[in-house]
């Protein structure tokens, strides 16, 4: 399964808040761009008041059983429980967290999630992640379970048994929990981000894995090379036809999902990049455009 099958939502943070996955791009709040030390630039935030924000959509992966949610950080902050990324809903005239990932003030990924039943389902990585370098986070939840991964490892896991159920008047929030989050919880994020993506369904450990190795900033690339090979294999399925028949199918069946003809390509790999923005910035400039 290629890793960008069923991808909701894709912020690479390279200089705006915007969704290359679903257009549903957010509203940036102080929120800069600065160079990354890998050839491009990330998000940075500066732990008062930087923000973004993004609506909530009908199909957002929290209104299903099974989510992903990944990013990358590099901090040095301590001392507060910081909000990476998270949604709240109201009840009772109390704001709650539907899912937050914290950094807590001793660095450590904190996932928390509360049921429909109001049980809060909590996770807390091992891996201190407020050393200054770059660090994967992956947190998954499935209908029994919620996973947190650091690095590309395992690192923590929580019984769940029961989803949030999410309106069209939440939103996702990075930096924070919403727009102003409860300073009597956490604070704001203070550090850089890149590579905010969110899935309907829940990752394979070998998919986070590849997600980390791949690198910081290396999302889209990876997404690119997949839909390369995917390119290769319905020319080499081709039976006949020159290379610009060969790009014509490939983009039907890309965009489409539609079925290739007889002796063509999979359309179970095409389904699999279906949804996804090849004009976006993150597939531009290669073979796909036209390219030979």
């Amino acid at each position: 399964m290629a890793i960008v099958t069923d991808i909701a939502n894709f912020y690479p943070l390279r200089a705006d808040v915007d969704d290359d996955a679903s257009s549903n791009n957010g509203t940036n709040t102080g929120v800069s761009f600065i160079a990354g030390g890998a050839g491009f630039d990330v998000a940075d935030f500066n732990g008062t008041s930087d923000r973004f924000t993004a609506p909530h959509q009908t199909n957002d992966p929290f209104s299903v059983e099974n989510t992903t949610v990944s990013l990358w950080l590099k901090s040095t902050a301590s001392g507060a429980n910081a909000v990476a990324v998270g949604s709240h809903y109201t009840s009772g005239g109390a704001t709650n967290p539907l899912y937050a990932l914290y950094i807590t003030a001793a660095g450590l990924p904190w996932l928390l999630i509360r049921s429909n039943g109001g049980t809060l389902v909590q996770a807390t990585a091992t891996t201190a992640i407020n050393d200054g370098n770059w660090h994967s986070v992956v947190f998954t939840r499935s209908t029994t379970a919620i996973e947190v991964f650091v690095d590309g490892n395992s690192e923590a896991t929580g019984a769940f048994a029961g989803g949030g159920t999410l309106n069209n008047t939440n939103v996702m929030g990075a930096g924070c929990w919403v727009s102003v989050p409860n300073s009597n919880v956490a604070t704001f994020y203070a550090g850089q981000m890149s590579d905010l993506a969110t899935w309907r369904r829940v990752l394979t450990a070998p998919e986070i894995t590849q997600i980390h190795a791949t690198g910081v900033g290396q999302l889209a690339a990876l997404m690119q090379l997949e839909a390369q090979a995917l390119f290769a294999s319905v020319v080499h399925d081709l039976p006949t036809g020159p290379p610009v028949y060969a790009r014509t199918l490939f983009a039907s069946v890309v965009h489409e999902g539609t079925a290739a003809p007889s002796g063509g390509g999979s359309t179970t790999q095409g389904d699999a990049i279906q949804g996804t923005r090849l004009q976006g910035r993150g597939l531009q400039g290669n073979s796909l455009q036209g390219g030979n």
